[in-house]
C-alpha cells in the first residue's frame, strides 16, 4: 500500500453510548488497541464490532478497573468500526493506523469455499 500510512484515534469517549467511525473511501484501517477504564463502583461493559460483527465484549468489573486490548483488525472502505458504553463514568478510546487504499476492494481478497470434513484413521497402536 502507498503512503501515507498514519496513526489515528478513532473513536474516544466517556459516558453511555455508541459511537461509529466509517472508513473514509480509499482508505484501509487496522484497528490496534482499544482502552478502557472505569471510574464507577459496579461493573461497566464496553463492546465494539467492525463490519457489523462483534469482536470484543469487555467488562470492567470494579472502580478503576482497566482494559488493554491489543489487536489487528482490518476494516475496508466504507465499514463501519462502533464502540459502545454502557454506564456514565466509563471511559474508552480505539485506535489503529490508516492506510491509503485505492484499490476498491471493500472486503477480502479470497472466496471461502466450505466442504465436509472427513474424520481421519486411528493411527495403529504402539505394542
Amino acid at each position: 500500500m502507498p503512503w501515507p500510512v498514519y496513526s489515528e484515534r478513532l473513536l474516544h469517549h466517556k459516558g453511555a453510548g455508541t459511537w461509529t467511525f466509517t472508513v473514509p473511501d480509499d482508505t484501509r484501517l487496522v484497528l490496534t488497541n482499544l482502552e478502557a477504564i472505569s471510574e464507577i463502583t459496579i461493573p461497566a461493559q464496553v463492546w465494539l464490532a467492525v463490519g457489523g460483527i462483534l469482536l470484543e465484549y469487555l467488562t470492567l468489573p470494579a472502580q478503576w478497573s482497566t482494559v488493554h486490548r491489543v489487536m489487528r483488525v482490518v476494516a475496508y472502505q466504507g465499514e463501519d468500526c462502533t464502540m459502545g458504553i454502557n454506564s456514565t463514568g466509563t471511559h474508552c478510546t480505539l485506535s489503529g493506523y490508516l492506510f491509503k487504499d485505492d484499490s476498491g476492494r471493500t472486503g477480502p481478497p479470497i472466496t471461502v469455499v466450505e466442504r465436509e470434513l472427513t474424520r481421519p484413521e486411528a493411527l495403529p497402536t504402539a505394542v
